[in-house]
């Protein structure tokens, strides 16, 4: 019974706490402060926030090209936040959940406040020429 090949129960035990070591770290690495779900959740996050600055640029530049298309190069238009909301809704497909807001007693004054359907708020603010959206600066606004 001395030259039975197989394997030990020494071995056995190594292998199984090697294992169990090898799965501690990999539930770690999923799940800790800095795991990768948690990592996966804010570059998700980071996304939908650039998608919907990007789409508030784009629906105010294509309102800024029509009205200059209108004006013939004179006066300056501002975009008006009906417009705004509009465009944005159809540039995102959607026929409701978006609003602009303008501040001061005009609802077309600068800053405006767009609520998206994600809830998130951001503060539109044309900058000193709303000739071109060069100068729209686009911040989120925290809740």
């Amino acid at each position: 019974m001395k030259n039975q090949k197989g394997i030990t129960m020494i071995s056995l035990v190594i292998t199984i706490i090697v294992l169990l070591i090898l799965a501690a770290i990999s539930v770690a690495m999923l799940t800790g402060n800095n795991g990768m779900i948690v990592e996966s959740n804010k570059a998700r996050e980071e996304h939908s926030v650039g998608e919907e600055k990007e789409i508030i640029k784009s629906s105010y530049s294509a309102i800024k090209i029509e009205l200059l298309k209108k004006a013939d190069g004179k006066k300056e238009h501002p975009v008006p936040a009906t417009d705004l909301q509009k465009q944005i809704l159809d540039d995102m497909g959607i026929s409701s959940g978006v609003s602009v807001v303008g501040s001061g007693d005009g609802s077309d004054e600068f800053p405006y406040t767009v609520t998206m359907p994600s809830g998130r708020k951001y503060k539109v603010n044309a900058g000193e020429s709303a000739q071109t959206n060069e100068n729209l600066e686009i911040t989120e606004i925290e809740s």
